[in-house]
């Protein structure tokens, strides 16, 4: 679950007190990237940016129907810190326990799978996890570990979150 959508297609002149308040909506911003033509709208809550996305035919009428009009989850293999909700959200509310980590794409094609979960073991059990390798330069490749609780993925991401390497 990511909690930043894309929007293509979108007016030229669009400013982002407008888009704000046509994002606000559907919940709270946590942070907008408005081009020519598109935009990024990150929401503090991954199921936020699911009611925008669901209402999709809103959004298109709110900006007076355009054509060319797109929405989709941006993608976390190339967007960072989009999967899963605002780290003040995570505290308090008993989510999934996924850990998601994110590679740069320069690192993505040395990223081995066997120490990533030796690391994250350290913070408690994993059940299962997915990892999708990119070898290509202009996406990153990621991992989600799925824990046995949410307190040792939440511990995992504060504890990994501190380290720089």
């Amino acid at each position: 679950m990511v909690r930043e959508i894309w929007l293509g297609g979108i007016p030229e002149m669009c400013e982002q007190s407008y888009m704000a308040q046509l994002m606000s909506e559907f919940g709270v911003v946590d942070n907008m990237e408005i081009f020519a033509k598109f935009a990024f709208i990150r929401f503090k809550l991954a199921q936020e940016a699911t009611i925008a996305f669901e209402k999709a035919e809103r959004i298109y009428q709110m900006f007076g129907s355009p054509s060319g009009f797109r929405i989709f989850f941006s993608d976390p293999a190339r967007r960072a810190n989009i999967v899963s909700n605002h780290y003040e959200f995570d505290r308090q509310s008993p989510f999934i326990p996924v850990l998601f980590l994110g590679f740069p794409p320069v690192t993505s094609s040395n990223v081995d799978i066997d120490h990533m979960r030796e690391v994250c073991e350290k913070y408690g059990t994993i059940v299962s996890y997915y990892m999708k390798k990119n070898t290509n330069s202009q996406t990153r490749s990621f991992i989600l570990f799925t824990f046995d609780h949410v307190k040792s993925a939440l511990r995992a991401k504060q504890e990994l979150s501190r380290r720089r390497r």
